[in-house]
């Protein structure tokens, strides 16, 4: 790692629901959570640690990947785009699980389960 620092793509829907987050966290124990969905770096957020892995799961929702600059927007987006095609279907329901209320929306051939708005 360089310097220490660790990265994850994660998917938290309540930053962003369309796309794959990258996650970074330092020795120092700060954090940064930045979207680049648009093409372009964003930082949404800088949730702790522990938050973000108690929401994503490792191998599902949460991918640890190898550190490069942050300020590569290209890189990121497609990272960001080449996880979430393999999240689209870690994410899609299954008719055969059973679930608390949600309702589904159909993207596709893809069934995405949703919590209901509030």
């Amino acid at each position: 790692m360089a310097f220490g620092y660790r990265y994850w793509m994660v998917y938290l829907p309540e930053y962003d629901a369309e796309s794959y987050l990258l996650f970074v966290h330092n020795p120092a124990g700060s954090t940064k959570l930045r979207s680049y969905a648009s093409g372009r770096e964003r930082v949404v957020g800088q949730p702790s640690t522990e938050a973000v892995f108690r929401q994503t799961e490792d191998g599902k929702t949460r991918h640890e990947c190898e550190p490069h600059k942050t300020d590569d927007a290209g890189f990121w987006h497609h990272k960001a785009h080449l996880v979430d095609d393999n999240g689209r279907r870690t994410r899609a329901y299954s008719s055969t699980v059973c679930t608390s209320p949600v309702f589904h929306k159909h993207v596709g051939d893809v069934r995405w389960n949703q919590l209901p708005a509030v």
